[in-house]
């Protein structure tokens, strides 16, 4: 018994699995530099944290280095650290620092 499916089922199948594709890619908020007035792409280069194990009650630094797309310490830019388990400054889970020329 070879029972097959008219090709109006599965025009709307595929036009219904197009429309969920295209809902579930769909971008999610601003990411090009350029049209969100940045004259200049930043991204992270290299995060360091020392010591890279703690015991309870023990602290650690956390060096980050933000590069521009010419490879310059990218100087005023907006870094948000958080952490999963312990706290960052004043107790808190997540910490904004703005960079500097190091």
């Amino acid at each position: 018994m070879n029972r097959r499916l008219p090709i109006s089922v599965w025009m709307l199948a595929s036009a219904l699995l197009s429309v969920i594709v295209w809902l579930g890619c769909e971008q999610k908020g601003e990411l090009s530099p350029s049209s969100a007035n940045r004259q200049v792409l930043t991204y992270i280069d290299t995060v360091i944290v020392n010591p890279p194990t703690l015991r309870p009650s023990e602290m650690a630094t956390i060096e980050a280095r933000i590069l521009n797309e010419s490879n310059e310490p990218a100087q005023g830019e907006a870094v948000k650290f958080t952490v999963n388990r312990g706290a960052l400054a004043q107790g808190r889970p997540d910490t904004t620092i703005n960079t500097d020329q190091s």
